[in-house]
């Protein structure tokens, strides 16, 4: 079983599971830390995801670009046409 003497004092993950381990209660109120770990610097929404009643619990150290790579000969023989540009037209069928 996992305690205070076995577990990590600092952990990475990625900002969508972070709201799973901080209602989970294994995220410490960070909140004490904000301005030293970047504050107002950090990426607004990153915070916000950490955070539960105004208390923070993860903060970001770092954000980046997701890419979307595909074959043309693959799809062309699907028969799409257009690179789709939303999220949403690209899980259209």
């Amino acid at each position: 079983m996992s305690n205070a003497d076995t577990t990590p004092d600092v952990v990475e993950v990625g900002n969508t599971q972070s709201p799973t381990f901080t209602y989970a209660g294994a995220f410490a109120d960070v909140s004490d830390m904000y301005d030293e770990l970047g504050g107002d610097k950090l990426l607004k929404s990153f915070v916000e995801v950490g955070s539960v009643d105004g208390k923070k619990f993860t903060l970001p150290y770092y954000f980046g670009s997701r890419y979307a790579f595909y074959r043309k000969d693959v799809w062309k023989e699907a028969g799409i046409t257009e690179v789709p540009r939303t999220s949403t037209s690209s899980t259209r069928r």
